[in-house]
């Protein structure tokens, strides 16, 4: 919905009467999503919202991107298939990845792009393998290399499988 000064009077008007934010949205006839993305995105639409004392919207539409991450993540909570732990022979990097299918077609599709040999060290099958992914990514970030390698040195790769084991079981109801 295009950003319009007639709009935003009729939001302004509403929270000034002690409307609700989904009360504003609806009356200008925009989405909730909409009324976060125009805090988010018009300064003048952020200061009429201080004005009308309405901060706590303003603090939303700021962490409206986080809430979009954890739409996606939940998403991704959804679907079967494989997380799968690779190592460059003769590096500390190691590769944490997902395959829907097979991961030993994915080791061979990455091998064929690199000069050293890539060993698959682990493989786990999840109801939910794109969430555990990113459980693994995000509990390795410090790591982080590039992609979805990362610097595994000092950390032992038992503790790498066990955390992939653990996440693959577990029953995950976070969202």
């Amino acid at each position: 919905m295009k950003y319009s000064d007639s709009r935003v009077d009729i939001i302004r008007d509403c929270l000034l009467c002690g409307g609700s934010k989904q009360e504003a949205a609806a009356k200008a006839g925009i989405t909730l999503a909409t009324f976060y993305n125009w805090a988010k995105c018009h300064s003048a639409f952020r200061e009429m919202l201080e004005d009308v004392d309405a901060s706590v919207c303003v603090d939303h539409a700021n962490n409206y991107k986080h809430h979009e991450e954890l739409h996606r993540k939940r998403q991704k909570q959804k679907g079967v298939g494989y997380v799968y732990l690779l190592h460059c022979q003769g590096t500390e990097y190691f590769k944490i990845g997902i395959s829907k299918s097979s991961p030993m077609k994915r080791l061979s599709a990455i091998q064929s792009g690199c000069p050293l040999e890539i060993n698959m060290v682990h493989t786990s099958y999840c109801n939910h393998y794109s969430l555990v992914e990113s459980i693994l990514h995000d509990l390795y970030a410090s790591r982080h290399v590039r992609g979805e390698w990362f610097d595994m040195t000092g950390v032992d790769v038992q503790e790498i499988v066990d955390a992939m084991d653990t996440y693959a079981t577990a029953q995950i109801g976070l969202f």
